[in-house]
């Protein structure tokens, strides 16, 4: 909860005028309703004053009276001694919860105990707006608890935007990951994407383009609404994952080959080289290695190949 104080400014000079403290909520919502809009109801508990004894605490007037232990302040003040050093400490006065005053037990209101204020529940409607996003707040004024004698603060509710399976949200923005195998990398392919309206959109590659493991692509007006302009959207993003088969057969390599070209093979002599195999590495001996990629920071033209290690 945060606490505040208003200032009232009344004739001839300023007055501060005392505010309660706000009452803050987190409310979840799905990343859906923030893409849709939505209107939710919230049942809240919060303490009003006494419609009995309009906060006085009694129903009979002139019943309340000073307190005789905190003379009306709503502190008791203790000094202790420690040597040559006086230590002075202000606490809530017991007798009298803080408040000053002390009603007699007989002329108590009946609604409230002296308590002046109930507990009341209230039905709040909560608009949930296109756009909004994640620690936005959505403020009613003068909506939280109330004290006699003193301005109600805010009751605010704060968006907690919940993660959605498929889409990530960046600002305006959305992205999600699409795996497709190679063959639709490299042939073309077609696929649909249930976005968060329900709508179905087809997505598909244009002729003759290819899709390398990591690609980005952009679909302009498919993002999230902007809030306070929800017809203006950002984009959707999609990044590629390419599936590779584990092997391929004689006749298929054949078939890729015929189609794509073979390789030059390098040229040399017998005997001035060796001939080395490759295997499948298993398992993570000696320790996880990893290749890494960087920019060099003396000279962005030139590319890094840092090679680092995890072992210990």
């Amino acid at each position: 909860m945060f606490g505040g104080f208003g200032f009232g400014f009344g004739g001839g000079g300023g007055r501060r005028e005392r505010r309660g403290k706000d009452m803050v909520y987190r409310i979840s919502v799905d990343l859906q309703d923030i893409y849709n809009g939505k209107s939710t109801s919230m049942k809240v508990t919060k303490s009003v004053v006494c419609p009995n004894c309009k906060g006085s605490g009694s129903s009979v007037k002139g019943a309340s009276t000073n307190c005789n232990d905190c003379r009306g302040t709503g502190v008791q003040v203790k000094i202790m001694r420690m040597g040559p050093l006086i230590q002075q400490t202000q606490t809530v006065c017991s007798s009298c919860n803080g408040s000053g005053s002390v009603i007699r037990d007989a002329d108590k209101c009946k609604k409230c105990d002296a308590e002046k204020v109930i507990e009341e529940q209230k039905v709040l409607t909560i608009d949930i707006e296109k756009g909004m996003k994640d620690g936005q707040k959505i403020v009613f004024h003068g909506e939280a608890n109330e004290e006699p004698g003193i301005q109600p603060g805010d009751l605010i509710f704060v968006i907690k935007e919940e993660k959605h399976p498929v889409f990530t949200r960046k600002n305006h923005n959305l992205y999600m990951e699409r795996s497709i195998s190679l063959a639709d990398a490299l042939c073309g392919f077609e696929f649909i994407v249930k976005h968060l309206d329900n709508r179905s959109l087809l997505v598909k590659s244009s002729p003759g383009e290819l899709i390398k493991p990591g690609d980005i692509k952009e679909i302009k007006n498919e993002g999230m609404p902007i809030h306070g302009r929800p017809y203006q959207k950002g984009s959707l993003y999609i990044q590629f994952r390419v599936n590779f088969p584990d092997k391929l057969t004689k006749e298929q390599v054949s078939k890729v080959r015929d189609c794509l070209g073979a390789s030059e093979k390098p040229k040399y002599k017998k005997g001035e080289v060796e001939e080395v195999f490759l295997h499948q590495v298993r398992g993570q001996p000696g320790g996880r290695e990893r290749f890494t990629r960087s920019r060099s920071e003396s000279d962005e033209d030139m590319d890094c190949l840092l090679y680092t290690s995890d072992a210990a």
